[in-house]
């Protein structure tokens, strides 16, 4: 990766980490005030209608990525004529999704109470879900634009609106809250400030990018049906990630009850906090990626020195942030909103595998995405998850909880965690893929031998003052677990080149 392809990464991964510690902060003491302000009953209805919308969004069918995979030769060629064509039909089918996703959600509304289980039923509860739709439909009428500015690894530019609206939308949602304690106008004033935001997202792009705004060529067959082909396959990928992050909180709330949704939303929160960070580095990379892999300069070998990069790195960062989590977890649960909130450690455990599992592999859907191999690796998203439905309905029957969301993490080890690395290696890079799996074995090893000493020494800890004792559990986990990857690293080419291209 050269060095102006490494300065926009920095610049997007710099942008979006900043935006995203404002979005920790700002949702964290949000939840707090949710939670203060309104019972239970409302948190989980919240956390659970989010996950419905979450479902209809595989309407998009996976478009997102095939955009930004049609935008990286053009870009690369600066052929604006062509960019303007790609932008225009996208735009026609997103109007097309934005209509369907409305439509069927709207459909949903007489099932609400069968999915919906609360002992003390709430009103109103098809005016909040109905909120909840329109906020992602918004979204749909204007990302059809701003996928540009991933594709062109300029997505810094679009972070200083989404702070400044994300900051906007938290100060309105307390204030409502506070004055009126009603969970109506808290969602309203959601859809208000998304429409704004997403409008001038929307101008920015055009700034950006003034040709745009030409009349744009259709276009032509081929064309089209290349295009409908990646969306196809990247719709298989679409399905299993929605039936694998997703679905869980209506399963959970059909079996265990919809207020065990919003205990279990607390610590989904906390997670997917970590797996947006962890995007934002990666979605960072992913454009130079693309534009590393379709310059006529690059070859395999290089590809290959940016792959084990990426994949140390993100071994890294994941499993410090399981260990942090398993460490600290219920002690920050407890802390934010007090012990009845608490689920069992047992189910700790088993979120944290869950985005163990999750993650460990963004090399190589960052690679997947750039290089275009959806169609070979498409069947593998369907068979787990086929596996990953139908082991959540079994146990959770006997286990509750433990049993959908353990139920997830057998389904990925069942199949893809070996399947799309071998896709990869043999079919893209021409080479064994024996060394991607002796290194996740040691590693794997090495994660649980210092997740557990780790564990094991925030465990003996103990201190009167609660907060105290959780800071000192937070420094244990800061500061031993990198010390003992640094020590296990240090000498690996891969990080010291990535470190001074970094000093550079």
């Amino acid at each position: 990766m050269n060095e102006s392809r490494l300065r926009k990464s920095g610049r997007n991964i710099i942008a979006g980490l900043f935006q995203y510690a404002l979005n920790i902060l700002l949702v964290w003491i949000g939840r707090i005030i949710f939670v203060r302000v309104l019972s239970s009953d409302y948190l989980g209805i919240n956390g659970l209608f989010t996950n419905i919308i979450s479902v209809l969004s595989i309407a998009d069918l996976g478009l997102p990525a095939a955009m930004t995979y049609s935008l990286f030769q053009p870009l690369a060629e600066n052929d604006t004529k062509k960019i303007s064509s790609l932008i225009a039909f996208f735009r026609n089918v997103y109007i097309v999704i934005a209509i369907a996703v409305f439509l069927i959600g709207m459909s949903l509304i007489p099932f609400l109470d069968s999915i919906v289980n609360l002992e003390t039923p709430v009103q109103d509860i098809e005016k909040y879900y109905i909120l909840i739709l329109l906020n992602t439909v918004i979204s749909y009428v204007y990302i059809y634009r701003t996928t540009l500015f991933t594709a062109d690894q300029k997505n810094y530019v679009l972070q200083r609106y989404i702070m400044v609206f994300r900051v906007i939308t938290f100060v309105a949602q307390t204030v409502v809250l506070l004055l009126f304690h009603d969970y109506f106008f808290y969602l309203f004033v959601s859809v208000c400030v998304a429409l704004l935001s997403n409008l001038f997202q929307n101008r920015a792009s055009v700034r950006e990018y003034p040709y745009l705004t030409d009349k744009a060529t259709p276009l032509d067959k081929s064309e089209r049906k290349k295009i409908w082909s990646n969306v196809f396959d990247l719709f298989l990928y679409r399905i299993c990630g929605v039936i694998q992050n997703n679905t869980d909180s209506i399963l959970i709330s059909v079996f265990a009850g919809t207020v065990a949704v919003g205990y279990y939303s607390n610590y989904q929160l906390i997670i997917l906090t970590l797996v947006s960070i962890l995007t934002i580095v990666f979605s960072g990379v992913k454009a130079s990626l693309g534009n590393l892999i379709f310059s006529e300069t690059s070859n395999s070998s290089q590809r290959q020195e940016v792959y084990w990069t990426m994949e140390l790195v993100n071994y890294w960062m994941v499993s410090f942030c399981s260990i942090c989590l398993i460490c600290l977890f219920q002690g920050f649960i407890e802390l934010s909103f007090g012990e009845e909130y608490l689920l069992s450690f047992g189910t700790v455990v088993a979120i944290v595998l869950n985005f163990y599992t999750g993650n460990i592999r963004q090399p190589i859907w960052a690679f997947r995405e750039t290089t275009g191999i959806f169609h070979e690796t498409r069947n593998v998203t369907a068979v787990t998850a086929v596996i990953n439905i139908m082991l959540s309905l079994l146990l959770g029957i006997y286990w509750g909880i433990f049993g959908i969301l353990i139920a997830t993490v057998i389904a990925r080890m069942v199949y893809s965690w070996w399947k799309e690395p071998m896709v990869l290696f043999n079919g893209y890079f021409g080479c064994s893929s024996g060394r991607y799996f002796s290194n996740y074995a040691v590693r794997l090893v090495l994660f649980a031998i210092v997740c557990s000493a780790c564990y094991f020494v925030c465990e003996g800890i103990s201190i009167s003052n609660a907060y105290l004792c959780f800071v000192v559990k937070m420094l244990i986990c800061i500061l031993f677990p990198n010390a003992v990857f640094a020590a296990c690293f240090f000498k690996n080419e891969s990080l010291r080149g990535l470190i001074k291209r970094v000093i550079r």
